[in-house]
């Protein structure tokens, strides 16, 4: 079992995948603050943090932090199933600001 000392690691393990596979990303703050903050768009971002789910048997996970909740990704050690979950994060963004965008220029 992966340990909650590790979250910044894997934090850093997401960070090279998300680059190896083009995806926008940095680490931001520090200590118990530091987050993977992930390019959904060009005006949108989602901060990732990794930190025990006690709901999971202390198992370490990635969460997304999004509207003032923790939205599980994977578990840590899940780098490849968290990619792929920030993969389709990113396409619904993506899609749903698109449309947001035709209706707009369409007057609808």
């Amino acid at each position: 079992m992966i340990c909650e000392t590790q979250g910044p690691a894997r934090l850093a393990a997401l960070l090279m995948a998300c680059r190896a596979h083009h995806i926008g990303a940095d680490l931001v703050g520090v200590g118990d603050m530091l987050r993977l903050r992930v390019q959904l768009t060009a005006s949108q971002e989602l901060d990732v943090r990794c930190t025990v789910r006690a709901d999971d048997d202390g198992r370490l996970w990635y969460l997304a932090v999004a509207d003032g909740r923790d939205l599980p990704i994977a578990e840590a050690y899940d780098v490849t199933g968290a990619l792929v979950t920030l993969r389709g994060m990113i396409a619904n963004a993506r899609t749903s600001s698109s449309t947001v965008s035709a209706a707009a220029s369409s007057g609808g």
